[in-house]
């Protein structure tokens, strides 16, 4: 089914706006255009070229301070998402003849138009608006190399576009530079056709259109985001786009980056947003580890400051989305992602500052937030870890406060700084435990302890092979600087051979060496629970068991009664 072109209005937008908005789409698309007026996102009515003649004629009208609900129709036909499949049934119990088909979900908020044929057919067809175009994503991570995958399994030809020539390399031999659940088999199942990669953008020829999606990253430098990336991608997109052609920003970005940072760097070549090329911003929310299923079901946020800009992008992603929603603005979608990363790390920041809390009185913070949680629905704290790491939830709130320092009248985001701060602080509570143990049992500080530490990406669930600002990796320097000698093991060979070359590793299947003083679990990986500690718990001497996750808890016993020293959040002593 082919979603119809539409223009999307507030109830309380300007009628003489709406009117050039669709005069202009309907030039653009060389056909009508119906108008859909929303509050906020419910539907409310539609408006077409024959409301607005009604509305005209009549004698109250006053085109320049009317709103559009004075002209738009009531009298819209619309259906559930669930009720699609049953549109002909729905056709033929109606007794006046329509163009379009308002879909909305189960609370009445808008999701999309179908447009029908005079004869009362839907549209067929899917991917006719965008398959001839030419499809460029710009930066190979995490966030592009997903998005480039999942858009060519939809059937769309992909260009993939990396400055790094290992990572073109590697991926044009088709082996993905890093795990992720479906995304090696999905690259051998992509040819060449579907899915290459180049170093560079090149220009499209003739009137080949172009969609770009940069996806670089955005990385902290002195508590602001380098743009470096950002700018250099940008600067080649100049160089090479077409008019007409659609600028998707992907990347995560600080409010205002798209209208300021953005335009400002294409107006140097001397394009326009909204005129000469469009403009939007999609920001990724997927997590490592399940991004090509939630790339599926994720609805998509999109953000544009002009309607056809908006209506592009939308279209663009409904064609191999679930789902879209739009909030209007670059500066709405902007802030969407940075509120998405600073919500979770700010729950996560209460649940380990309570987890100091409980570490003052000894009590152990996963039983006592289960406690709170359970049966009671206004109550949905999350468990505590020994420190929140990745790339995003280290960053983004960050960049979220930053963002709100600069504006004026806008909060400054200290709760987001201070969540921040009580997750690195959790980040320690491995280091105060062991400190505890050596003061126990060497009150002098002149033994020289053996740890070993399992888990080392900074999540173990879903399952991911990043190391980067990890936790786990944090903990072992700071030991190794103390002097101690770090042993390390993790479910994934690929995670061990990362670290390899700095670091003594072991396998889950070893069992603990037996003069091993202390065992960190500092990541939630099932596989964890594998670990062949057997003859270690019986050998002689005091050791200390740190369960990050809560993992053992149900050995909790077993360790006591072997004098072994059982730690986790809220319980160091």
């Amino acid at each position: 089914m082919k979603r119809r072109e539409i223009c999307i209005f507030q109830k309380t937008d300007p009628v003489l706006k709406c009117v050039a908005e669709m005069t202009a789409q309907a030039k653009q698309h060389q056909g009508d255009i119906i108008g859909a007026v929303l509050d906020g996102r419910r539907l409310l009515g539609s408006l077409s070229d024959g409301d607005i003649r009604r509305y005209l004629l009549s004698d109250s009208a006053d085109i320049t301070s009317d709103a559009v609900d004075k002209a738009m129709s009531n009298n819209v036909v619309s259906v559930k998402e669930h009720q699609v499949d049953s549109i002909p049934k729905i056709l033929s119990s109606l007794d006046r003849k329509i163009k379009s088909i308002f879909v909305v979900d189960e609370s009445g908020d808008y999701c999309y138009t179908l447009g029908l044929e005079d004869n009362g057919e839907i549209f067929e067809g899917g991917n006719d608006v965008f398959a001839n175009q030419r499809i460029v994503v710009v930066g190979l991570g995490f966030v592009g190399l997903t998005l480039a995958v999942h858009i060519a399994k939809a059937g769309f030809s992909v260009v993939g576009v990396d400055a790094n020539t290992v990572v073109v390399e590697s991926l044009s031999d088709r082996v993905a530079p890093f795990f992720e659940q479906g995304l090696q088999s999905s690259l051998d199942g992509l040819s060449e056709s579907s899915l290459s990669f180049e170093n560079g953008i090149t220009k499209a020829d003739g009137d080949t259109k172009t969609t770009f999606i940069v996806a670089v990253g955005t990385p902290i430098s002195n508590g602001e985001a380098d743009v470096s990336q950002l700018k250099g991608a940008i600067n080649n997109v100049a160089e090479n786009i077409n008019n007409g052609d659609l600028l998707i920003i992907r990347s995560t970005v600080p409010i205002g980056t798209c209208s300021g940072f953005v335009t400002s760097l294409m107006s140097e070549k001397s394009l326009v947003a909204g005129e000469n090329y469009f403009l939007a911003m999609a920001p990724e929310r997927t997590a490592e580890g399940v991004a090509l299923s939630e790339l599926q079901t994720l609805p998509q946020i999109i953000g544009a400051d002009d309607s056809i800009s908006l209506q592009l992008a939308d279209g663009f992603f409904s064609e191999f989305s679930a789902s879209t929603i739009s909030v209007g603005s670059t500066v709405a979608a902007e802030t969407c992602k940075l509120v998405c990363n600073s919500w979770r790390d700010l729950g996560f920041g209460f649940a380990n500052e309570l987890a100091t809390l409980c570490e003052a009185n000894d009590i152990d913070a996963f039983d006592l937030i289960n406690s709170c949680n359970f049966g009671y629905k206004r109550m949905t704290l999350p468990l505590p870890s020994p420190g929140v790491g990745g790339y995003c939830l280290t960053k983004d709130p960050l960049l979220y406060a930053s963002s709100g320092a600069k504006l004026p009248g806008a909060f400054s985001g200290n709760l987001s700084i201070d969540a921040r701060k009580a997750n690195v602080i959790a980040g320690m509570a491995p280091d105060r435990a062991l400190e505890n143990f050596i003061r126990r049992i060497d009150p002098e500080k002149t033994r020289k302890l053996k740890l070993l530490v399992c888990g080392l990406t900074f999540k173990g669930a879903p399952e991911t092979d990043d190391i980067r600002y990890s936790t786990s990796i944090e903990f072992i320097d700071r030991a190794i600087s103390m002097g101690h000698d770090v042993i390390v093991t993790d479910p994934s060979d690929v995670v061990l051979s990362k670290v390899k070359n700095r670091l003594s590793v072991s396998s889950l299947d070893h069992k603990v060496e037996k003069d091993v003083d202390a065992i960190f679990v500092l990541n939630n990986n099932p596989e964890n629970t594998n670990l062949n500690y057997s003859d270690w718990l019986i050998s002689e001497g005091e050791k200390l068991f740190f369960d990050g996750w809560h993992q053992f808890n149900g050995y909790r016993h077993a360790f006591e009664d072997k004098a072994v020293k059982y730690a986790t959040m809220g319980v160091v002593k």
